[in-house]
């Protein structure tokens, strides 16, 4: 006979998964904010870096990598509280991957080409001497990293945990942080593809706006958001433990 889960257990573990979702939103929120806290205190010449990858190398390299890796063990840590399996499974594949590339992103900084802020040198020669064919991984690892956040926000987060189908109340909330971090990548995709393929000719102009700094920002925040807010869901598995005790009470 199965075992039946006593509403105490239901009841703390549902507030266990809510601390991490809340976590991983925390985490995500601190990421641009420490690097704009670094850029205005002048340690750098540049007022904003290129991107936030690049303030790997700044005074606070060592404090964002601790927050990529953080980030990834909370995502790999979380397992979905979905009853369906389907959605069950595939949101805890979801979440285990974005985390491991998560720690890519924190384990290989990238190429440090176009900072100015160098607290971290590196030794043995310059980037591709010393990561090789691994300096590849960090721009796709972290575009995938956000293009999964989005994917979640959109599909697994609007769903009632209990009965998978989409909760009309929420819907709209997480969608809209899901488009904006769609929209945040698309934008990074144009803008890289002008780079490297058009020379610049039709978007260099957003070079001096750090368009990658203040699009990872708006994607980061947005995945923060929604995390956050996600945190409020163990409200409906409260209820259901009150009603469990009043039934057992009777």
């Amino acid at each position: 006979m199965a075992r039946i889960a006593h509403p105490t257990e239901i009841h703390n573990e549902g507030q266990a998964y809510a601390r991490i979702r809340k976590a991983i939103g925390y985490c995500g929120f601190m990421i641009p904010i420490l690097c704009l806290a670094l850029s205005f205190t002048g340690n750098c010449s540049q007022t904003v870096l290129p991107s936030i990858s690049h303030y790997y190398y700044s005074i606070i390299g060592d404090v964002f990598v601790g927050v990529m890796f953080a980030l990834g063990l909370f995502l790999v840590l979380y397992k979905s509280v979905f009853k369906i399996e389907k959605y069950r499974r595939q949101e805890n594949i979801l979440t285990n991957v974005s985390g491991l590339f998560a720690i890519v992103v924190g384990l290989i900084p990238t190429d440090p080409d176009g900072g100015d802020c160098f607290h971290i040198t590196l030794i043995n020669g310059g980037y591709q001497d010393v990561f090789g064919i691994f300096g590849h991984f960090h721009l796709p690892a972290a575009a995938l990293m956000l293009l999964i956040f989005g994917v979640i926000s959109y599909r697994y987060f609007p769903r009632n945990w209990e009965t998978g189908l989409p909760d009309s109340t929420n819907k709209t909330r997480y969608r809209m942080c899901a488009y904006i971090i769609f929209c945040s990548i698309g934008i990074l995709v144009l803008y890289f593809a002008d780079s490297k393929w058009l020379d610049g000719r039709f978007l260099s102009g957003l070079r001096q706006l750090k368009i990658v700094f203040v699009m990872e920002c708006v994607a980061i925040s947005a995945f923060a958001v929604s995390w956050l807010q996600k945190g409020r869901a163990v409200d409906g598995i409260k209820e259901m433990y009150t009603e469990m005790k009043k039934t057992l009470a009777e």
